[in-house]
């Protein structure tokens, strides 16, 4: 096929922005994506979603939709369960149907886009009506709120450091650029963050070895040590080095049209996480594992429960090259793991 046929198709796939179906198993199961880049009205209702979080002895957990709070109704669970939106308590999750969409990690948006040599892009002028660009909370992407409790003094609740967010299968093999990209390299597009209140605990980038060109997908970017804005591709023998902010750094917009990145800060360990919550937390290892215990909540109060909860969200940044690499049935899961912890 000529170069001039094999690029007409490539920018005719971006310009009709083909429906995206994931399946998030989280032990979060969600099923039903479609992207920022398409405003096509058809979109797969989310079905058969599911949750699994291990909860720690002497803990007990909630979960609701975003911005809810616990009442006499509300289920506390103290070990094991699984959440699933057939379930009276997680019927919010009904309507979860993931789209690609931009953002800090707390508030989101879905920006008007235009093609420039042949690749969307934020269309940064012009007028953004907000009824075009608002996001809704577990309709576009997951919104927990998740309250904690325990009638135990002085304890913080960590997510532990075999917490899970990447494909199903974590030996998958993503392609090249000769066989195509697979479809679950969507997960290189994929954050979680996690905030108690305004104040972000955790912000992860869990797949950063993933980088997309606008054509072919690289599976080996590394962040050096030495510049936090370089990377570099091991191409077998031979090292080419690439500025890329969706890589290690999340880079997301704003309403008022601006395009913001938040660092990631590589140290000379081969297993590298940030050691600031205000920063990416990302690593090299390559397994889609946190690795490292991070604190989200301080248990606190006067009543017999000592109590406390965060917001965590999960969604595919459509400001990362990697979301543009993705296709119809890209899947890709998260396993909570929570800890309780003696301060």
């Amino acid at each position: 096929m000529k170069e001039s046929a094999k690029l007409k198709r490539k920018t005719k796939r971006l310009l009709i922005k083909n429906l995206i179906v994931f399946a998030v198993l989280i032990a979060v199961t969600i099923v039903g994506v479609r992207s920022w880049f398409s405003n096509s009205p058809n979109s797969a209702s989310a079905q058969s979603i599911r949750v699994i979080c291990s909860v720690p002895e002497g803990l007990e957990v909630a979960i609701l939709s975003a911005g809810g709070t616990p009442d006499a109704n509300t289920v506390w669970h103290d070990r094991e369960f699984t959440l699933d939106s057939s379930q009276a308590e997680f019927s919010f999750l009904s309507t979860l149907s993931i789209a690609d969409v931009t953002g800090n990690g707390l508030t989101f948006i879905k920006p008007p886009m235009q093609q420039t040599s042949s690749v969307a892009h934020v269309k940064t002028d012009g007028t953004w009506n907000p009824a075009q660009y608002n996001t809704t909370a577990n309709k576009e992407y997951l919104s927990l709120e998740v309250y904690f409790r325990t009638t135990e003094s002085s304890q913080k609740v960590q997510l532990a450091a075999d917490t899970y967010y990447g494909p199903p299968d974590p030996q998958q093999n993503f392609g090249n650029a000769v066989s195509g990209w697979h479809v679950n390299s969507v997960i290189g597009a994929a954050r979680m963050a996690v905030f108690e209140g305004n104040s972000q605990k955790l912000l992860w980038i869990p797949a950063p070895h993933l980088y997309y060109d606008g054509f072919n997908l690289n599976t080996d970017v590394t962040a050096t040590n030495n510049d936090y804005g370089l990377y570099y591709l091991d191409t077998g023998g031979s090292t080419v080095y690439i500025h890329q902010d969706g890589t290690y750094n999340h880079a997301y917009y704003t309403s008022d049209k601006v395009r913001h990145t938040i660092s990631y800060n590589a140290t000379s360990s081969s297993s590298a996480n940030t050691s600031s919550a205000s920063g990416v937390t990302a690593n090299t290892n390559k397994d889609f594992m946190l690795h490292k215990n991070v604190d989200i909540a301080a248990l606190g109060g006067t009543a017999e429960y000592k109590t406390n909860h965060v917001r965590m969200n999960m969604w595919i940044e459509g400001e990362d090259p990697e979301s543009r690499a993705a296709q119809v049935s890209g899947k890709f899961k998260a396993v909570l793991k929570f800890q309780m912890v003696t301060v």
